[in-house]
């Protein structure tokens, strides 16, 4: 009797703490059954050539964007130096090594881009694809099961990379074939890679920040947050 009470109280503890990892309330489970895991591609204006998923009317690429070019051919400015980046007023990218191995660390985690980049309107995405709204994530967040929806859009690893061990790493599934990788953020320097990922909407929340959508190794949730436009975060076209 006691081991049961003991046993009880410790689940209890665990539903209470999961749920207090959710700091914003998110639509309510959907049914993800129809989900299509197919062999369709998307390809960008540099020739990279994406996985792609359908779930529920959705298609997304599987994989952080790593276009080096507008949807016209122009060039996206490549900024190494943290003071340039931080300082930077246009369109820039920059990848973790900054030209060391960096073709290692592109095709895992792709690349990251500022907002001036996602204001542009040459376009990052491929014709036929855009950077999601603020209702395409929360759409994907229902179909992936509301405030616990990390669990099933995280990758349970990338090649050699895998996300900081935790106790919700540990229960990523990638059951939605949607494989958010922990490709971190870029404010002055590089922060959190193999712990945070953080994605751009198009939606701006004032004249310097947009709204984005983030999760990390120790969270089970995926909620939207804002962030500076001077920024690097990852891009997830969705299909038009």
């Amino acid at each position: 009797m006691i081991k049961a009470t003991i046993f009880t109280l410790l689940q209890i503890g665990l539903v209470f703490h999961c749920k207090a990892q959710s700091i914003e309330i998110l639509p309510k489970h959907d049914s993800f059954t129809n989900v299509v895991f197919s062999s369709d591609t998307m390809t960008d204006i540099d020739g990279n050539i994406y996985s792609t998923v359908k779930i529920g009317n959705q298609v997304w690429m599987k994989e952080n964007l790593r276009v080096t070019r507008f949807r016209n051919g122009d060039m996206i400015l490549k900024i190494d130096d943290n003071r340039h980046w931080i300082m930077q007023n246009s369109p820039a990218l920059c990848s973790y090594s900054n030209g060391l191995v960096e073709e290692s660390w592109k095709s895992q985690l792709g690349l990251l881009y500022n907002g001036f980049t996602i204001q542009d309107k040459r376009e990052v995405c491929p014709e036929g694809w855009k950077v999601p709204t603020d209702a395409d994530f929360y759409q994907l967040i229902k179909k992936a099961g509301g405030p616990f929806a990390a669990i099933k859009l995280k990758s349970k690893n990338v090649d050699n990379l895998v996300w900081k061990q935790y106790f919700y790493s540990s229960l990523s599934t990638d059951e939605l074939g949607f494989s958010i990788v922990p490709a971190g953020i870029r404010k002055d320097d590089f922060e959190g890679i193999s712990e945070f990922a953080f994605f751009y909407t198009r939606k701006m929340s004032s004249a310097n920040s947009f709204y984005a959508f983030t999760t990390n190794y120790q969270s089970d949730s995926f909620n939207r947050t804002i962030v500076s436009k001077n920024h690097g975060l990852s891009i997830r076209c969705i299909k038009e």
